[in-house]
Formats: structure tokens, C-alpha cells, sequence
């Protein structure tokens, strides 16, 4: 894991808990992975005490510098949550939320020559309308779940949400949205929402409206910034077989394109 390597500290701050430093030891994350998670078994637990929230998904939004490791780190977190308090967790990514290809030519067209909107990557290059809608239906599955239990009808048959998948490896490493078939079916009900993202809280937010989106969020730092470059490099190296990613130059004119944001 990139981070394990190259001295990543974590900061998990807590609604009103102050935040939590990890420092990373070689190839031992573990005890990070554990500490995390009971961060947020902590968190869930204490919105179940709210009685009109009691039947709402946990949703915990985590920020990071691209290619330090988010998603093997909610990968981890996901799996010691479930395999040791047996919660329903979801992961999501910002990634799968881009635009299409065609509206990012669109974009990159009407606002020629600024570079922050050539290509995906940036504030802007997401579909918000979209990523706002699957987040609202995964949290309606799930109180919809609740509701038939409270009520006493069966619910062996779980409402079903679409999560949007895109493929950094079409149009030459440009990527796309894949077509709705492929898209990854899920069945409520989801305990927890894991939200990573590298963009996750850009916008100035007071902690009143970030609470309105995420009941609880993580940010993951790093000591030197220009790991990005590197760490971006071996991402886009493991996209998969028989898939074309970015060139090295257009990894790194990517990264140098978001730099001044990371």
C-alpha cells in the first residue's frame, strides 16, 4: 500500500471527538485498520440513539491526495467491519461519478482553455446531480428496509440501487461511464456509506452543512505532497490487463493540473 511506504499520517477527525493521528509503519496497517473502524462503529452507535435517525444509513465521507490509498483503505475498513460486527457496508467512490466522456468534451469546449476542466479530475468534471441521486436511493432502500421490518412484511426482497461505474480505461485513459448494465447492483440494507473521495469537502463547508451530507468524515494526509505524482503513476499502471490507461506524461500532466487543489 503506497501510504504504508512513504510516511502518511491520518487524520480522523470526529464530530466533536478532536481528531486522531496515525503514522503508518512498514507493511503493518492493521492496528490503523482497527483504530478507524472503531472510530466509526463509535459514530454509528451513536446515531442509533437518535430515535428519528435510527432507521438512516451512517454515511462517512473520506478525503485523501489522490493515489494514497483510499480505496484499499475503505476495502479494509469495509471488510473488518462486517467480519467483526457483522454491519452491512457499502463502499462508493467519487471516481464512478464523473462526467461521460462526451459531456467532458462538452465542458472542456465551453470553457476553452482552462485547463482545471480538460479532463476529469477537477470540481466541476462530476455529475453532482447524479452522484446526489444514488446517495439519496441507497439512503431510501434502506429506511424503506426498516420500515418493513417495523411493520412486520417480509423483506427477503431488498430494494435494489444502481451505483454508476466508470472506466478510466476507455478513450485511451481519458475514461467513461459505463452502460447502465454494467453498472453494480446493490440491495439494501446498508448500516454504513463509505464515500471516498480526493475532492471531498473542497468547498469551505461550516461543520452544520457538512453534517447535512456526512454524518462524520476522515481525511488522510501525507507528509510530502509530491508522493501524488508517484503514487498516480502506480495507479494508473494497475488499471488491468488488456486495458490502455494514461501515458506517464499524461499522468503527470494530470497531477501538475490539480496540484495547486491537493
Amino acid at each position: 500500500m503506497h501510504i504504508a511506504s512513504s510516511g502518511t499520517s491520518w487524520d480522523v477527525p470526529g464530530c466533536d471527538k478532536g481528531t486522531i493521528e496515525f503514522r503508518t509503519i512498514m507493511n503493518n496497517i492493521t492496528p490503523k485498520i482497527s483504530e478507524i473502524s472503531r472510530f466509526i462503529l463509535n459514530n454509528f452507535n451513536e446515531l442509533r440513539k437518535i430515535p428519528n435517525l435510527i432507521s438512516k444509513p451512517l454515511i462517512i465521507g473520506i478525503n485523501g491526495p489522490q493515489g494514497c490509498g483510499k480505496t484499499t483503505l475503505v476495502g479494509k475498513v469495509s471488510k473488518y467491519l462486517k467480519d467483526t460486527n457483522n454491519l452491512s457496508v457499502l463502499n462508493c467512490s467519487i471516481d464512478d461519478f464523473y462526467l461521460t466522456h462526451k459531456d467532458q468534451i462538452k465542458l472542456s469546449q465551453k470553457y476553452l482553455g482552462n485547463l482545471l476542466l480538460e479532463y476529469r479530475g477537477e470540481p466541476g468534471t462530476h455529475d453532482i446531480s447524479l452522484g446526489t441521486r444514488t446517495l439519496k436511493n441507497l439512503c431510501i432502500a434502506h429506511e424503506n428496509f426498516y420500515k418493513k421490518l417495523e411493520l412486520g412484511i417480509n423483506s427477503n426482497e431488498p430494494n435494489e440501487v444502481l451505483i454508476p461505474v466508470y472506466d478510466k480505461s476507455l478513450n485511451n485513459g481519458r475514461g467513461d461511464r459505463t452502460e447502465k448494465e454494467n453498472w453494480i447492483k446493490v440491495k439494501s440494507s446498508f448500516n454504513i456509506i463509505l464515500f471516498e473521495g480526493w475532492l471531498l469537502g473542497f468547498k469551505h463547508l461550516c461543520k452544520d452543512q457538512l453534517e447535512l451530507v456526512y454524518h462524520s468524515f476522515i481525511h488522510i494526509d501525507t507528509e510530502d505532497i509530491n508522493y501524488v505524482y508517484q503514487w498516480r503513476l502506480e495507479q494508473e499502471r494497475k488499471i488491468g490487463l488488456g486495458k490502455v490507461g494514461m501515458t506517464d506524461e499524461q499522468v503527470y500532466d494530470f497531477v501538475e493540473s490539480i496540484m495547486e487543489d491537493i
